[in-house]
């Protein structure tokens, strides 16, 4: 299939956009390395700053002597049972050895036994990787760096094939930043069903809430909201039902009527409340409250006399 170049506009780009001027190689690799610290910045997750990632990877690269073998150096150390499959490799191969050990000067009698079992045990064996985005971006900037060393010794053909190691990587990194903050969000957003089901059933028990003279402050409010919840059986299977998947199966020591208050405190107090007409029923049982203590205070001090 054939293509044709589109004619340039405008000044040289930084990316080759089929036109029949190639980019401008400087800007190239300006804009590569932008994209590198893109990455890194805009997760806002990694411990290491990115000049603090940048001279890791000049340090390395000073030993290795190419981005090449700081590539190899990386993958190998993200391979977590390299030094099984290595073991293995030499396992297989002493028996095959073994098996073809001639038995007599005459006869050479081949017993595969071993040399199959080894081989299939092999062959099972899985990659463990354990791979982060910094580890890909300290790989394209050892490429960015080799690229930029070629460019300035006026090779700009390698410099060209370094970027384009640079850039795979760069890829790779993106791939991953990219499932990590998606895995992210549906983190965020697993069990919103529940809490929502459950901020429901809150609503209906704070519809039918007597504030009595024992509740003197909000606390205590949110205690009895949930004590009345778990005295239902119906709102109780929604509490608990919660309760265990944010829990994720966690063993704690406080019983839910413990925690849960100060979970509900996040949900209906604060400037931007989680559930707004959950914070307003609230606040009509906290001013039912506010009368309470001044009126023990006048009980006292007729006991005092």
């Amino acid at each position: 299939m054939a293509t044709r170049h589109a004619p340039g506009r405008g000044p040289k780009r930084s990316e080759y956009d089929s036109s029949d001027r190639l980019p401008d190689i400087e800007m190239l690799l300006d804009r590569t390395v932008q994209e590198i610290q893109h990455i890194h910045l805009v997760r806002k997750r990694s411990k290491k700053t990115f000049d603090r990632l940048w001279e890791r990877v000049c340090g390395k690269l000073a030993e290795l002597g190419n981005a090449s073998a700081y590539a190899r150096w990386r993958r190998d150390d993200t391979l977590r049972n390299l030094d099984q499959f290595q073991k293995l490799d030499a396992a297989v191969a002493e028996a095959w050895a073994a098996s073809v050990t001639p038995i007599s000067s005459k006869d050479v009698v081949f017993d595969g036994r071993q040399f199959q079992r080894l081989r299939e045990e092999r062959s099972a064996l899985k990659l463990e990787i354990e791979i982060s985005i910094d580890h890909v971006l300290e790989v394209a900037v050892a490429y960015w760096i080799e690229a930029m060393n070629a460019y300035r010794d006026g090779d700009e053909l390698r410099a060209m094939h370094a970027l384009i190691r640079c850039h795979f990587n760069l890829g790779i990194a993106h791939a991953l930043r990219m499932t990590h903050d998606t895995k992210e969000d549906d983190g965020r957003q697993s069990g919103q069903r529940e809490r929502d089901a459950l901020a429901g059933a809150v609503l209906n028990v704070m519809q039918n809430f007597t504030v009595t003279k024992s509740i003197y402050n909000e606390n205590l409010l949110l205690e009895g909201i949930t004590h009345a919840m778990e005295a239902d059986p119906a709102y109780a299977e929604v509490l608990h039902s919660y309760d265990a998947l944010v829990s994720n199966g966690k063993v704690t020591n406080d019983p839910i009527s413990t925690r849960f208050p100060s979970r509900l405190k996040t949900w209906v107090t604060g400037k931007k409340p989680l559930y707004p007409h959950l914070a307003l029923q609230f606040k009509n049982l906290a001013q039912q409250i506010e009368k309470k203590p001044a009126t023990r205070n006048i009980v006292r001090r007729k006991a005092n006399g």
